[in-house]
């Protein structure tokens, strides 16, 4: 519908998919690829803590937009530092302290 439509500012909308096997080395030279080669807009939804740690700096520098990271990790969304990556789950501290307060609330007898 989107390409239907002109795509997004003239450009038409292709998903491209590499598999990095969770490998940080892979996911860079992957990203690199996407980058030089196919000339890509964005990425989104990237799965994993290691290979987005290897790409954000990567990515931010060339200001292309890393959004909706599959990963909890606190440090993936720093806009601070990192102004073009937006991590998309709940972090894993966030979602720590929410399931101890759970816990504790649901049964005080656990002594959390």
């Amino acid at each position: 519908m989107i390409n239907e439509r002109g795509g997004i500012s003239g450009r038409k909308v292709r998903f491209i998919s590499y598999d990095d096997k969770s490998n940080p080395v892979t996911a860079l030279e992957l990203t690199r690829r996407l980058n030089r080669g196919d000339d890509v807009l964005l990425m989104f939804g990237s799965f994993g803590t290691p290979g987005n740690f290897a790409v954000r700096s990567y990515l931010n520098e060339r200001q292309i937009p890393q959004l909706f990271i599959a990963s909890g990790d606190d440090h993936l969304s720093d806009p601070s530092l990192f102004p073009w990556t937006m991590g998309w789950q709940p972090s894993f501290k966030g979602r720590g302290a929410h399931l101890r307060n759970y816990i504790q609330a649901s049964y005080p007898e656990a002594g959390l």
